[in-house]
Order: C-alpha cells, then sequence, then structure tokens
C-alpha cells in the first residue's frame, strides 16, 4: 500500500514537472538538464529491489553482494 501511494505521488510530481514544489524537493538544481533521470532511476532500482519479483527471479532483482 505504501509503495503504491509513493508511485502515485512521485507520477504527479513528474506530471507537473519544472516549478512545482514537489518537483523540486525531489529534483537538484545540480542535476539538470537531467533531472527527471536523477529521480525515476533511483526509484526504479528501489522498486525493483523490493517487489514479489526479486524474490521469484533473483536475477531479475538487485544485486546481492555476500562477504
Amino acid at each position: 500500500m505504501f509503495g503504491a501511494a509513493t508511485s502515485l505521488v512521485i507520477a504527479y510530481a513528474l506530471a507537473r514537472g519544472d516549478g512545482h514544489y514537489m518537483y523540486e524537493a525531489l529534483a537538484r538544481e545540480k542535476d539538470a538538464p537531467h533531472r527527471t533521470r536523477f529521480i525515476v532511476e533511483p526509484y526504479l532500482a528501489t522498486l525493483s529491489c523490493s517487489s514479489p519479483h526479486s524474490r521469484c527471479w533473483p536475477a531479475w532483482g538487485c544485486l546481492r553482494i555476500s562477504r
């Protein structure tokens, strides 16, 4: 449930884009001109590691480093 709500908030902020307070809270000025990219890529990486698919298909999940 929390993941779905977070996805909606991020999607809304990305849809509104530059100048919207939610987008500006997520994006850093120094990442211009690829501000959206630096929001989406970490979010997708987090989403892929926490999804049920990472348990069923470990190759699709996040990289697990063992000591």
